[in-house]
């Protein structure tokens, strides 16, 4: 039962998503606040849980991530499709969390210092818009998951070069490549 305990508080934070979404949505702005406030806890509180119960799992990691996620771009959906942010906005974080995934080894996450905290800077966005609409401050916040999320694939993709290279991939890349030229001279 120790190694569920965390993987109960992330599916918390998934549960709780229907009814933040319909508590925003019906004008209960202070209590869709509380419940996300509770949602996004729980994503500190399932991995101090894991850890002191020495459950922590590549797999209970990826599905912390996934319920991340899942709450992050399902409420900028509903945001943008209540016109509080831009339609589009949920694709950003979509797209990081893509290539996150892409680069990720299939046992465990690969985290990055960049990727660390743009889980939690999205939470506190996502959180600020949530309180309701206000022009500038949703144009500044949009730009910033932006320009986050900007900055977060180029990091994911950089790093990812840097992995093949420490796994000496590239290295074999290179030497077909280079035998292949040498082939093609002759």
């Amino acid at each position: 039962m120790r190694w569920a305990a965390p993987s109960l508080v992330t599916a918390v934070r998934v549960l709780l998503l229907p009814v933040i979404v319909g508590t925003w949505i019906y004008g209960h702005v202070a209590v869709a606040l509380f419940l996300y406030s509770l949602a996004v806890l729980s994503d500190v509180v399932d991995g101090f849980i894991a850890r002191r119960l020495g459950a922590a799992s590549g797999l209970g990691a990826f599905f912390d991530v996934i319920a991340d996620v899942v709450l992050v771009v399902s409420l900028l959906v509903v945001l943008g499709l209540h016109s509080v942010v831009p339609r589009w906005l949920f694709l950003a974080p979509l797209m990081a969390a893509s290539a996150f995934f892409m680069t990720s080894e299939r046992t465990s996450p690969r985290y990055d210092p960049v990727g660390r905290h743009y889980g939690g800077i999205l939470f506190l966005i996502v959180g600020c818009m949530l309180c309701g609409p206000c022009d500038l401050l949703c144009a500044m916040l949009c730009l910033l998951v932006g320009i986050l999320s900007a900055i977060v694939l180029v990091n994911r993709l950089r790093l990812s070069i840097g992995f093949r290279r420490a796994s000496g991939a590239s290295q074999l890349c290179r030497a077909a490549i280079y035998s292949n030229l040498e082939s093609i001279r002759l």
